[in-house]
């Protein structure tokens, strides 16, 4: 079918849901995605509420907080598309020159490719939310950094080996380059939180064996939920850069459906939950928190042990507020410059400059936490009272 007539397709299916279920009817028509701040940007079934549904979508997000509002713009997008057919994620007929990377700013969201997949948690899949040369561009421009993957220490926040998660894996700064930036400004459309309150990408391979068990993407530490980091983590985008032969599934253990159990075509991993099998381009929307703002514990989630092949995915992190206040050190001293965490060190030793340059070295126009130990200290600066000379 061509991309044309889906769109028509998902438009006719919102007008009647639209029309037909009046408790729908508001929601739909203020909360459909395509609308980022005062600018509409999707195509598709959102054409429809050009009219009034920016302004009631910022009333929406004021009201009631991004965890809330963004949720039922990705699900008013699902709701139409439940009833679609499962679409190629990589075959676009619109994109004529046969898979190239696109031209910033050209592709916008297309709701007849998203599915709905759970209410608790909030999850959808997008089919084909990233080109095959973006896939492709992605795990070229990671392998040489690749290291192995550490998690956040719940009581102390800082990042520490685990067996929890034995994949390997490296950074994006945000807007690195203008591939990663766009992309990035696609995900905030789709899931209509800002771009600013995005953490970098984080990339990750797997090979045979190798897996993430049970974990929330939400901080249980209060030095990771601090204002200055824009707070709890609220969503996440997983998008799967490659196909895997067998296993590799991301589960939601703990979900109340289980519809893969018993199939032999998921792994015994995947039959605990809803889940979902990494298919190069595909993206997951979940969301951590519930309209009330507080943790989801069913976003609990698991990246299944990977039986044939190998699996790359990409994963963006989403908090409640902007993550780019801009951190500034403050030492009381503007001559003073020095690492504001005890481990700088030792994480400089094992690579973490350029492998999480966000929270080490900073964004452009901040300070990192770890500017000493990276060697980004202007020269003649100063050491802080106590920690050498």
């Amino acid at each position: 079918m061509p991309i044309s007539a889906r769109r028509r397709r998902a438009s006719a299916l919102v007008a009647l849901l639209a029309l037909c279920s009046p408790p729908l009817a508001s929601s739909a028509a203020e909360h459909l995605p395509g609308w980022h701040g005062d600018t509409y940007l999707s195509a598709g079934a959102t054409k429809l509420f050009r009219g009034g549904a920016a302004a009631s979508a910022r009333a929406a997000d004021a009201a009631d907080g991004v965890g809330s509002a963004s949720a039922r713009l990705a699900s008013a997008s699902a709701s139409a598309s439940d009833h679609l057919p499962a679409l190629d994620p990589l075959d676009d007929p619109e994109d004529a020159d046969g898979g190239g990377l696109p031209a910033p700013g050209t592709i916008h969201v297309d709701p007849s490719r998203v599915q709905h997949l759970s209410w608790s948690p909030r999850a959808y899949l997008y089919r084909g939310f990233l080109r095959r040369a973006e896939c492709e561009y992605i795990v070229q421009n990671s392998t040489p950094r690749l290291k192995k993957s550490t998690v956040v220490d719940n009581e102390t926040g800082k990042s520490v080996d685990s067996t929890i998660r034995t994949s390997e894996g490296t950074f994006f700064s945000r807007q690195q380059d203008e591939v990663i930036a766009d992309i990035e400004r696609r995900i905030a459309e789709w899931s209509h939180v800002p771009v600013d309150n995005g953490e970098g990408i984080q990339v990750l391979r797997y090979r045979v064996g190798q897996e993430y068990r049970p974990h929330m993407d939400a901080f249980s530490d209060a030095f990771n939920q601090a204002e200055d980091k824009g707070g709890q983590r609220v969503a996440t985008v997983l998008m799967y850069l490659t196909d895997v032969e067998e296993g590799g599934e991301t589960v939601f253990p703990y979900t109340t459906e289980k519809p893969h159990a018993g199939d032999a075509e998921w792994s015994e991993c995947a039959r605990k939950g809803v889940a979902v099998k990494p298919r190069a381009g595909d993206a997951l929307l979940f969301f951590s928190m519930d309209n009330a703002r507080t943790l989801d514990q069913k976003s609990t989630h698991a990246g299944c042990p990977v039986i044939r092949g190998e699996k790359w995915s990409a994963t963006k992190w989403m908090h409640v507020g902007s993550f780019a206040k801009g951190h500034k050190m403050d030492f009381g001293d503007p001559s003073v410059c020095d690492d504001e965490n005890e481990n700088c060190e030792e994480w400089a030793s094992k690579g973490e400059c350029e492998n999480n340059p966000n929270y080490m070295t900073g964004l452009p126009k901040e300070d990192g936490f770890c500017m000493r130990a990276c060697g980004k200290c202007p020269e003649g600066s100063k050491r802080a009272p106590g920690k050498g000379g």
